[in-house]
């Protein structure tokens, strides 16, 4: 199996990010501060998908782009990158999504929204979590201990059905965010 790393980004270095990281088939999950760790993270492990839980885009005109309001009409609410608080993250995020593609040409990175995930796939709790991760043939070291490693989790795993297809982006060249398909409920769950 590939590697993948999720990161559920927060907007400021004092405040922690999560990761997770997928290598050798098996998921591990800890807690960052700042970009030059989560640069060493993806430097050493050299990722085929980073999927951060963040904008990575400024819309072109207005307050939103296309994807936060299709995000809505779709059901999964997102706060816009010019929402108060957010405009932080984006910016750190779109610096960190170059400086990422520096140190690692060949990897793919990708916006992710973790909320949706978990609304999409029917993700309750970690108990659903970790039966998806095992159908994939994951093993998880250790579950996620907070919130961040949590949704960090979650969006590696967006990254990983998104390799295998089983996920899609919406929007348009102003924004994407990658959801997984409804099908994977089904194909994950045995149902």
């Amino acid at each position: 199996m590939s590697t993948y790393i999720g990161i559920d980004l927060a907007g400021v270095e004092k405040n922690p990010t999560g990761i997770a990281i997928v290598y050798s088939s098996q998921l591990s999950t800890y807690i960052v501060k700042r970009d030059c760790e989560v640069l060493e993270v993806v430097s050493r492990y050299r990722p085929k998908i980073v999927a951060i839980d963040a904008p990575l885009t400024l819309p072109t005109s207005g307050y939103t782009r296309f994807v936060d309001r299709l995000m809505h009409r779709l059901g999964y609410p997102v706060l816009p990158p010019l929402f108060p608080g957010m405009k932080k993250l984006t910016e750190r995020a779109m610096k960190l999504v170059s400086r990422i593609l520096a140190i690692a040409p060949d990897s793919r990175v990708i916006e992710v929204h973790p909320r949706s995930t978990e609304k999409i796939l029917l993700i309750n709790g970690i108990g659903r979590l970790v039966t998806y991760f095992r159908k994939l043939g994951i093993s998880i070291r250790e579950l996620p201990k907070s919130r961040h490693e949590y949704d960090a989790t979650l969006a590696v795993l967006t990254a990983i059905l998104y390799d295998l297809g089983l996920a899609a982006p919406v929007g348009n060249d102003e924004g994407r965010v990658v959801l997984p398909k409804r099908v994977v409920r089904r194909i994950l769950s045995g149902a």
